[in-house]
């Protein structure tokens, strides 16, 4: 996956974060979390592959305030 891709993903996921900071709808709230745990995992997958001398490490979801 190139470096493009690994930008899209990290974008996906800062968004999907914003979007939990104001979200008060359980049902969205969920789709948006289920939305953020794959683009991690998909971020989890491509870091191992890019060999940068830094890896960063996974990104992790905010604690959700209302379930």
């Amino acid at each position: 996956m190139s470096s493009s891709a690994r930008d899209i993903i990290e974008l996906n996921i800062e968004h999907y974060r914003e979007r939990l900071r104001t979200e008060t709808t359980v049902s969205t709230r969920r789709t948006i979390e289920r939305l953020l745990r794959a683009e991690e995992a998909r971020l989890a997958k491509l870091l191992p592959s890019v060999n940068t001398g830094n890896p960063r490490p996974p990104l992790s979801s905010p604690a959700s305030e209302s379930d």
